[in-house]
């Protein structure tokens, strides 16, 4: 059994890192202001796990997200993700669960994701 299997519990995190719209700024408004693209949450939790899977992600890495509130522009969120267990088929591929959420704590985006984990 692999190594993988005793990083269950295991969470990482990164942030607080500021939501500006960088690609063509964003039409959509909530009354309290211009939102951030989700694209963005997107990204930054791919940031996280390329940061954690390096180019394992890119080889076996996959994420699935759902959106749950948007952030404002100028507001910050982190991303935080959690090693929830291993695939059983393959003991070295992590499977954990995935979100961002903004400074008060309220989830944004939550998701799951699972890559071959290199040891």
């Amino acid at each position: 059994m692999s190594d993988a299997v005793n990083l269950i519990g295991l969470e990482i995190s990164r942030g607080p890192i500021q939501g500006i719209s960088t690609v063509g700024g964003s039409d959509l408004v909530t009354n309290n202001g211009p939102v951030v693209p989700n694209v963005f949450h997107f990204a930054q939790m791919t940031e996280l796990l390329v940061g954690q899977f390096q180019q394992n992600w890119f080889t076996s890495g996959q994420l699935s997200v759902r959106y749950l509130k948007p952030l404002q522009q100028g507001e910050e969120l982190v991303v935080k993700a959690k090693v929830i267990s291993y695939d059983h088929d393959n003991a070295d591929r992590a499977n954990l669960s995935v979100w961002c959420e903004n400074i008060n704590g309220e989830l944004l985006a939550v998701g799951d994701a699972s890559c071959i984990w290199a040891l």
